[in-house]
């Protein structure tokens, strides 16, 4: 028994221009043999999907690029782009939260509005960023708006523009 199993591989680039996020489909082939099931080739990437742009835009103050970074992590929770989303937190929050539990909090979330305020230069060169997020959920067959309120600290960890920490408080739901 054979089958072609396909494969969605999501990845962040270095590229001289700056780092993007790419996806690549393609598939993997399993045989069973003697009970077993066992990779037996196939290929992987077969095409990029998506843009090859640029995360954060060119010639942006580092207000912008902060704030660019957390619509664009929002963007893809509401596409349900979840590795991408994932990938835009530093390498310590991705350390001690793994991505089981990251889309977990993101479960019940149908759609998101992130209203930004004026970041903040904290000390080490990140930025403090003031959000309210209104979200669209679906809670046991409801559907609710929630209002989080908090903020998120935005710098370069190893890569240039990442998610550093983040703070929300559920201020309401109705």
């Amino acid at each position: 028994t054979t089958f072609d199993v396909p494969i969605i591989l999501y990845a962040t680039e270095q590229m001289p221009e700056g780092n993007r996020e790419s996806s690549y489909q393609g598939f993997q082939r399993v045989t069973l043999k003697n009970g077993t099931w066992k990779i037996d080739g196939g290929s992987l990437p077969t095409m990029q999907l998506g843009s090859p742009t640029p995360l954060i835009p060119d010639g942006s103050t580092a207000s912008d690029k902060a704030i660019a970074l957390l619509q664009k992590f929002y963007t893809y929770i509401d596409k349900h782009d979840y590795p991408a989303a994932y990938n835009l937190w530093g390498g310590a929050f991705r350390s001690q939260n793994s991505y089981c539990d990251f889309i977990k909090g993101y479960a019940d979330t149908l759609q998101n509005t992130l209203t930004c305020s004026t970041p903040s230069l904290q000390a080490d060169g990140s930025l403090a960023v003031p959000v309210v997020i209104k979200a669209k959920e679906k809670r046991n067959s409801n559907m609710i708006i929630s209002t989080y309120e908090g903020g998120y600290i935005v710098g370069a960890e190893k890569a240039p523009w990442q998610i550093l920490q983040g703070t929300l408080k559920n201020t309401s739901s109705a």
